[in-house]
Order: C-alpha cells, then structure tokens, then sequence
C-alpha cells in the first residue's frame, strides 16, 4: 500500500518552508498541472493531483505501481515538483497552497499558506528562486519567494487568470485567461502588465465598412451645433465600435507553452474561437444557426512583440455548416498543453472529446497542422512530457487513470496508428469520491460532439467554462443575452432565464438544449444528474483583500438607502427579489420589456454587466446616467467607489 499523509496544516508564511530537500528530483517543467514528471535517479514518477480522491498520488511510471499518497482536506487543482523533492499544491477552494515532502517513498504533509482567492496554476522562475502563483477568481499573480514562501508582490490582472509560464530569461511571465480573448504578459521587475488581444483580424469587408461609415459621417458631424456634438460624437462612437466588433472572439485559454523557432521564442496557446452572432440580429438558437458556432485554433504570439500571428487565427476560418463528423477530431475545450522538444509538436488535452491531440508546433498555423489523436479515458485535464522514456502522460481524472503515450523517436513525424495508450487505473478513492449522479452529470456536462445536447458540438462548458460564464454576449431568439454564471448560484435564482421565463432549473436546461439545436433524447436519470451536477457546482471562494473596513460600511449603507434604491429588488440571501422589471433596458432586438432581477451573489467577477452586456465595468455602471435601475449616478467618487466595494463582497 502507498504510504499516506492527513492533509496539511495551514500555518503562516514565516513557518512554512520550501527550503528543505527531501530527495533529489529532476522535473519535466517549471510548470504546474494536474500531472507532473520528475526523474529521480533512473526512476521516472508521475506526481498526479487527484481532485476527486483530493490527494496526490506519486506513480512508478515504467511499472504503473502507485508509490506513495497523500490527502488533502481539499480538492488540489494542480502541482509543481521543486528539485529539492518538495511538492506544491494548489488549493483553489480554500484559497491555499499545500507543502508536500517526498523522500522517494513517501510524501509527507508539510504546511498550507494562504493565498488570493483561488489558486489554480504554478510556475517557477530558472533560478528557482521565485514561485509564481496565478488566482482565478481573485485575478491576480503573487510572486512568493521559493524557500520561504514569504510573499514578494502582487500584480492585478483581467479575470480568469488560468495558466502561468515564465521565459527562459526569467524576466517575463505569460498568462492565459479562460475568458476575455487575451493573453498577459507580466515584466517580473517593472511589475507592469501587457496584454495582447486575441480576437480575429476584422475581414476586408468589415474593414471597408466601418472606414466608409467613419468618413461619411466627418463632415456630417462638423456641421453639428456644439451643444449637441458630444452627445451625437458619443453615439456615433458606439456605431462605429458595433461595426468594427471582431466577428470572432477566443476563450478556453487554459494552457500555453513557450516554444522557439526560427531564432524566435513564441507562445502558443491552445483556445477556441467564438462566433457569438450579431446582439442586434435575433437568432434561432445561440450565435448564428447557419454555422458552428466555436472552432479550435491555437494562437501564435511572439514573446517579445507581443503580436498575434493572423496566421494562426487566419480571418477567414473554416466555419463550415455545423456537422458532427467534422467536428470530432476538434479539441473544443482544451485543458492542458505541453511541448515535446524533439518532435516539435505541440500536445494538447482535450477534455470534451476525451483525447490527446498534437500540432506541428513550427506551423504558421498549428491546429491546421494536426499529427497525432489519441484516445484516452475520460476527462483529460493534464498533460506532461516524460523526456527520460520518450513518453506524453495524460491525466483523466473522470476516471481516474493515467495514460502513458508513446512518442515517436526524435524528429521523427507524430502518426496516430504509431501510439496507442498504456492505461493505469489509480486505487478506489478514499470514500468512494464523487457520486455515479454527479460523476454522470459532469460527463454530460464536458460532452462536446454530443448531438443530443447540441448540433453543432458544443458543451455545456463550451459557454458556462468551469461552472462559470464565458463574458460574451450571444444573439438569441429573444435578442442579446449575456451568459450567466452557474456556480453557487443555480439552485438559489429562480425564476431562470434573463426574462424569467423558466420557474425551474431543470425547465431552463431543456430549454437551452432545444436552442442548441440537439437532438435531445437524454433519458431522465441523465437530465436529473446533470440538473444535480450543476446545482453542485461550487461557488468560486470569496476575495477578502483590498477593502477597508470603513469604505465596506460605507457601500453597506448606501446599498440599504432610500436615495439609492438598491435593495428595493435586490433583496434576501442572493440579493434579488424574483421578479420582472421594465426599467427601460430593452434593446431593439429584444421581444421583452421586462426582465428578472439578477441576483447580486458574485457579481464582482461576472463582467460585463447587464443582459446585454452594455457595461464593462461596476464602475461603468454606477456612473452611468439615467438611473432607469436605481440612484447611483448623483454619488461622489467615493461614494459609488464604496458601493463598489460593498457590491464585490456579495
């Protein structure tokens, strides 16, 4: 049996220590994932983040024999191997990271620090000196120093912060964002952030007609009254911002590797563009229904310049007519990535179609240039390169098994019919893990390609990613809706729906479907596990830091005030009253004047705001005039700040 450890023992920073050396390791990566490789003399080890079984699990890779395990008091959401034999562990839930010690036997429970709200990826500079930790829901990347874990600095960045890199320099960290269609860079001594936008090159046409539009209305607007140029410039403005709107829009963005070519060090970053449709053009489903509405691609960035490749985002993709076949060989919700130097190819997990699939990573655009599909066991969310046996390891937590791949000699081409799988099944989980229901209904939930839930090869988690919501705004029958966010909400909010049209969440679900175009056909024990699975989605863990006690009372009060009118419908537990209101937000393509009160529970971190998504910010929204919804607009700067405040606590 593999010796086994109770969880750690959260402590402070000062007496947690990452300094120690347990055994002499020689890691695959300096970055996290839910698998690990690290050789230890002649031996190579698979260090396997469990979250089911929430436990860390090192395997004997050449024999599939389990070694060693430790449990958590949480589920871990990935890890990095330190060459002192020293574990890190992401706690996403409970804002922490775990201490672990392997001795080459055994792993040993340290300690936990605290953290930003939900820690979810890892990454170690070349010296080893600095740990980089990114936070999802908090938005953010902590630097701690490695041997002592005492915290360095913090640098803020856009939301979803999912995956982490640092260049073989050690000067800049690379960020990939689950939502947003961006990708971060972070200067490590300016501290200053960068990013680069991943949407699609606007095509030709689009470009010709925002420049016609532009011009004809310059002298239009000259001839104005200046007492009412600004406000026709202002409108003017957002016409020319809805013409010149990317058509396409990328998320998914939950892995990247750093790669050279051509004397060239790039990023690569496996993501999934999005044809969301036009907000003001009704459509008969979700996006445009005459084309699939997603589709794989992998960004190319140049690490120095910062600029996107078109290439690899080419302006006219292969939207083709939504069609199953095709789509089966497409990676719809990438999970992890890594790079296997001596073939070039980039592997990437794919977790809505259950298998491994490579790129040629030297290609102008690499998902066009596919080598390798391999299937694997369901739910692939981790991916790392054994260099010692020439072998790709893929974690698939869903059941619980880790694959090993074999890779092609070096420089040799990736070929399908060349690999296939070796399969090794980890012990039952301590209490049985998660339950068949739940377990269905995650499965359900991941499907992509599956038509009875849409026809075009979406997931449930092609829009709600991670439980959550993608930020964008889709065209529908009823005119522009904003996803909304599921986890920790969706048992609380009926009635569901922006028009409050669905009194129960197993009604609202169905209905979803059928504007997938599916074929439906779920029996009813899969229709009730996956209303259970997303009903069980865990809440994203609150984000304590930043706020006085003062400015909170503050918000507090004015949310309550009369002037402000705030808690007229934003009542009870989630901050909403049940009801439908017309407060004038109806656009065009609306075929509503009313809608439901949204409940205000995590609103902090569901941007944009509104059923059309019109405000970026809570800001934008406080500031805005009008006061259709509320008094806010008449506050001071610090007042509207304070409410804010308030609001993100929520």
């Amino acid at each position: 049996m593999p010796a086994s450890a109770a969880g750690p023992r959260a402590v402070s920073a000062a007496s947690c220590s990452a300094a120690e050396r347990s055994a002499t390791l020689v890691p695959s990566s300096r970055a996290s994932g839910t698998v690990a490789f690290a050789s230890l003399g002649a031996r190579g080890l698979a260090f396997i983040a469990d979250e089911d079984a929430q436990r860390v699990t090192v395997v004997d890779v050449d024999s599939g024999r389990e070694i060693a395990s430790a449990g958590l008091d949480a589920a871990p959401g990935g890890l990095l191997v330190l060459p002192s034999g020293m574990i890190v562990v992401t706690l996403p839930q409970r804002s922490q990271l775990a201490l672990l010690a392997f001795d080459g036997q055994s792993l040993t429970s340290r300690c936990a620090i605290t953290t930003a709200a939900e820690p979810v990826a890892l990454a170690l500079t070349p010296n080893a000196r600095t740990l980089l930790v990114a936070s999802a829901w908090g938005h953010r990347v902590t630097a701690y120093e490695t041997a002592t874990l005492r915290e360095e600095y913090q640098v803020e960045l856009a939301r979803e912060p999912r995956a982490v890199v640092v260049d073989d320099e050690g000067t800049h960290a690379f960020v990939a964002h689950a939502v947003g269609s961006r990708l971060s860079r972070v200067d490590l001594t300016s501290r200053q952030v960068e990013q680069a936008s991943l949407d699609a090159p606007l095509s030709f046409e689009v470009q010709q007609r925002v420049r016609e539009f532009t011009q004809g209305m310059v002298g239009y607007l000259d001839k104005t009254p200046p007492a009412q140029r600004d406000e026709l410039r202002r409108e003017l403005d957002k016409q020319i911002k809805s013409l010149a709107t990317p058509e396409r829009t990328a998320n998914q963005g939950f892995s990247l590797v750093l790669a050279q070519r051509a004397g060239k060090s790039q990023v690569l970053l496996p993501q999934v563009e999005v044809e969301a449709g036009r907000p003001d053009f009704p459509s008969p489903g979700y996006g445009n229904g005459n084309q699939a509405s997603v589709a794989p691609s992998v960004a190319v960035i140049d690490a120095r310049s910062l600029r996107l490749d078109p290439r690899s985002i080419p302006a006219t993709p292969p939207w083709r007519e939504p069609n199953l076949a095709l789509a089966e060989a497409d990676c719809r919700l990438p999970r992890a990535a890594a790079l296997d130097a001596p073939s070039g190819t980039l592997l990437v997990a794919c977790l809505g179609s259950d298998a491994l699939l490579g790129y040629d990573a030297a290609a102008p655009s690499p998902v066009d240039a596919a080598s390798l599909r391999v299937p694997v066991a369901s739910g692939p969310t981790g991916v790392a390169v054994d260099p010692r046996s020439r072998q790709a390891l893929v974690w698939s937590q869903f059941e619980r098994v880790l694959n090993v791949v074999a890779l092609p000699t070096a420089h040799a081409p990736l070929r399908a019919r060349d690999v296939a799988p070796r399969r090794i099944a980890l012990s039952p989980a301590p209490g049985g893990g998660l339950s068949s229901q739940l377990a269905l209904g995650r499965r359900l939930f991941y499907a992509g390609n599956d038509p009875r839930i849409a026809r075009d090869g979406r997931a449930c988690a092609s829009c709600h990613i991670g439980g959550r919501d993608d930020g964008l705004v889709w065209s529908t029958p009823g005119g522009p809706r904003r996803t909304k966010l599921l986890a920790g909400v969706a048992t609380s909010t009926a009635p569901y729906a922006w028009d409050g049209s669905a009194a129960t969440l197993h009604e609202q679900i169905e209905g979803t479907l059928d504007r997938l175009d599916g074929d439906g056909g779920l029996r009813p024990h899969e229709m009730d596990a996956l209303v259970a699975y997303v009903s069980a989605l865990p809440a994203p863990p609150r984000d304590r830091e930043g706020t006085d006690d003062a400015t909170l009372a503050r918000g507090r009060a004015l949310f309550a005030a009369a002037q402000t009118g705030c808690a007229s419908c934003h009542t009870g537990d989630v901050a909403s009253d049940g009801a439908r209101h017309g407060i004038g937000s109806q656009t065009s393509a609306d075929s509503t004047l009313r809608f439901d009160t949204p409940s205000l529970t995590l609103v902090g971190g569901r941007a944009p705001y509104f059923h059309d998504g019109r405000f970026a910010s809570l800001h934008d929204l406080l500031a805005a005039p009008g006061d259709s919804m509320g008094h806010t607009s008449q506050l001071s700067d610090a007042d509207r700040t304070a409410l804010e405040a308030f609001l993100k606590t929520l």
